[in-house]
């Protein structure tokens, strides 16, 4: 049988949003190791001649791989085949997803000459990206001569993957890990440069020689993704007794002529600690000030979670105010929702919506008061707006009929 399963999530300073899906409930087996046949039986749609049905049940043997690894085992034998022959790139590419999910951790040295023959084959993009991901997955059983070609790939944005593959999927402790890292960290080309950034900063964040490092190569690589990388790779440098070397990078950030350098300080405040605050303070006050409309939309975004932070309130409220962009306006508004003490938080809204407000500000009053939707005071706001035979009167209605 199956239920239909619904999702909602509720996201602070954007539309939240929701899915549905079918849940499958199949009979369970008594026996641990399935059959070829049993796992048949189990999805039906891997004998299947129509692609939609065959690439559904690949996926949903991946997912099962994850917690019945152990049990799937003989269903290799089905995969094979599919990612070997298939003439559809999806199925082809579903396959050999699957498969891959079903051996690792359990790689055999058939496995690894299986991959490199595999990997030697032309491919299109997706395919190998799909290839990146088994190389990686399996760093640890012997595919360090693959990871090392790969990250000579004449293909900068493969390069880039193969250092965010490492990241996600290869484990900190394996020989050879850090050192393609190293390599890729010197590649000519700025996004590679950047992922490599991340991946070392994500796999060894307590290494307090690598984060001064990359202290460092902020003020020498002038990439833009660089320099944004190397921001939010110093965002939790406190932990290592790193503050000021953090905020440091973080204000001498302020003065990049690039957008996407600014956003990235304001995306990494939010970690900071409370001893930091009288910097913090005067970095949210110089980015919601920024003459860049996408940057000072990004920090007032960021109010919502600096609530460790009580001075930033007035600089959210200020800009939710005065700002001259409509779109930062109502970002602001909406973030004091977490920001502010829901009391004051609703004599402010209540404040801007006297004044006969556009559609952008009551809409973000009325989001920001549905976060607070628990709380009597918010509820009645909004109780008090969806009296009222109007747009805003509607759109209050429907955030309560949610509620």
């Amino acid at each position: 049988t199956s239920y239909p399963v619904s999702g909602h999530a509720d996201i602070p300073g954007v539309a939240d949003p929701s899915a549905s899906a079918k849940l499958k409930i199949v009979q369970g087996q008594v026996s641990d190791d399935l059959t070829v046949e049993d796992i048949i039986a189990r999805y039906p749609g891997l004998e299947s001649s129509d692609d939609d049905e065959l690439e559904e049940a690949l996926r949903e043997l991946h997912n099962a791989c994850y917690s019945q690894r152990e049990t799937l085992l003989a269903a290799e034998a089905l995969l094979v085949p599919r990612f070997h022959g298939s003439a559809s790139p999806e199925v082809k590419r579903g396959a050999f997803r699957a498969w891959a999910n079903l051996v690792d951790n359990q790689v055999r040295p058939d496995h690894l000459r299986l991959l490199t023959d595999f990997a030697a084959q032309e491919h299109d993009s997706r395919m190998t990206r799909e290839i990146l991901t088994a190389v990686a997955k399996f760093a640890e059983e012997g595919t360090l001569p693959m990871l090392q070609r790969l990250s000579q790939h004449p293909d900068a944005s493969l390069r880039a993957d193969l250092a965010k593959e490492l990241w996600h999927n290869a484990r900190d402790d394996f020989p050879g890990k850090r050192e393609v890292l190293n390599q890729l960290v010197g590649d000519a080309d700025g996004g590679v440069r950047a992922a490599a950034v991340g991946a070392l900063s994500g796999g060894y964040r307590e290494d307090a020689a690598l984060l001064r490092w990359i202290a460092g190569l902020f003020a020498q690589d002038p990439d833009p993704e660089v320099q944004a990388a190397c921001v939010a790779a110093l965002s939790l440098a406190h932990h290592n007794g790193l503050g000021d070397v953090s905020l440091g990078v973080f204000e001498a950030a302020l003065q990049s002529p690039h957008e996407s350098v600014r956003s990235k300080v304001a995306d990494s405040l939010s970690f900071q600690p409370e001893a930091a605050a009288p910097r913090v303070v005067r970095i949210v006050e110089r980015l919601l000030a920024d003459p860049s409309e996408e940057v000072r939309r990004d920090m007032a975004f960021q109010v919502a979670n600096l609530e460790e932070f009580p001075e930033v309130v007035a600089l959210g409220q200020r800009a939710a105010e005065s700002d001259p962009s409509l779109r930062v306006r109502a970002r602001a508004i909406t973030a004091l929702a977490h920001a502010m003490p829901v009391q004051p938080l609703i004599a402010f809204y209540e404040r801007l919506l006297a004044n006969n407000p556009s559609e952008d500000i009551w809409n973000a009053a009325i989001r920001g008061a549905d976060r607070q939707i628990k709380e009597p005071v918010a509820r009645a706001f909004l109780e008090k707006l969806a009296a009222q035979d109007s747009e805003m009167g509607a759109y209050a209605r429907g955030r309560l009929a949610q509620n």
